[in-house]
């Protein structure tokens, strides 16, 4: 029983963690997007200082150039 419950609420907690980071980088990637279309580089580097490095995520930004 108690393996059971140790079970699921490690997957209660995966998938708590999963949805957070899923509205974290949707919430990044529009913000970025919002900077971007306003050619505003140097705000879109401080959001990538501010949420990137906190939660140690590598947030990469790619010009139309690719």
């Amino acid at each position: 029983m108690a393996g059971f419950l140790l079970r699921s609420l490690s997957a209660y907690f995966m998938q708590m963690r999963q949805t957070d980071l899923e509205n974290w980088t949707t919430a990044i990637s529009e913000s970025v997007a919002d900077e971007l279309e306003q050619e505003n580089v140097q705000r879109v580097q401080q959001l990538m200082e501010r949420h990137g490095k906190p939660e140690t995520v590598t947030v990469r930004v790619l010009s139309p150039k690719g």
